[in-house]
């Protein structure tokens, strides 16, 4: 006996609804021991044909996708002044902007012969606390040591 097996499948397109069918038709014969799960196989493959093809179609795409911009960063200077000993600013730039001591002394003599120097690039927020931190130490010991920052 022969029989004939039509399969039909409703399109899975992402984000929208097509409702394009896909059928197929196909015979076997039962007396030859062939049973609907040989055909399995054979339908899986169809299956997945008519899924990757609806996936090309409609690729997925967020509707309102925004998007976001790096935050700027800001330079963070401090300011050569006659008073603060060049001991604390090493210091200074060893806790607050994690130098290391040979780094911290390097940055503290380019800061006496220029006047100032940069001494970290971050956000605005890092930028404003580390400020902030060196004023409090500054004013903990009792030093004029200022510290500015500017726009990348």
């Amino acid at each position: 006996m022969i029989t004939e097996l039509i399969v039909s499948l409703t399109c899975p397109c992402i984000g929208e609804t097509c409702g394009r069918q896909y059928s197929v038709c196909d015979t076997f014969d039962d007396d030859s021991g062939n049973t609907l799960f040989d055909l399995l196989p054979f339908l899986q493959n169809f299956y997945m044909f008519i899924t990757s093809n609806a996936m090309e179609k409609t690729k997925a795409r967020p509707k309102n996708e925004k998007k976001f911009k790096e935050p700027r960063d800001y330079r963070v200077i401090l300011l050569n002044d006659n008073y603060t000993p060049m001991d604390f600013v090493v210091e200074v730039l060893r806790m607050i902007f994690h130098k290391d001591e040979l780094e911290a002394n390097r940055l503290m003599i380019d800061i006496h012969r220029k006047g100032k120097g940069i001494v970290g690039q971050y956000p605005f927020d890092i930028a404003q606390t580390k400020t902030n931190q060196v004023h409090s130490l500054a004013r903990q010991a009792e030093v004029p040591l200022r510290c500015v920052i500017e726009e990348v």
